[in-house]
């Protein structure tokens, strides 16, 4: 990753991390917990599963949008899309 942010800012995403065997998630951390300059990694989790060979790593709790804050966000986002989203 390093190399790849010589050229740019880099971003790496992975999702569903609970899914994730124990050896892939000991090498995402290691790589989460030595990534310099500019670099992010963004993991993303479903709550209700053990994350502790994660702990050390930075993180935000992100939950769900009620149905308002979701209308409102997807109006200001696609005023195109109208209707019910369910």
């Amino acid at each position: 990753m390093e190399a790849a942010a010589d050229d740019g800012p880099v971003l790496a995403l992975i999702d569903a991390v609970q899914w994730l065997d124990e050896a892939s998630r000991e090498c995402v951390a290691y790589a989460a917990r030595r990534a310099r300059g500019p670099i992010a990694l963004l993991l993303a989790g479903r709550e209700g599963y053990p994350y502790g060979d994660l702990e050390g790593i930075s993180s935000i709790e992100v939950r769900a949008l009620d149905h308002v804050a979701a209308d409102e966000l997807l109006g200001r986002s696609s005023p195109d899309i109208r209707g019910e989203v369910g």
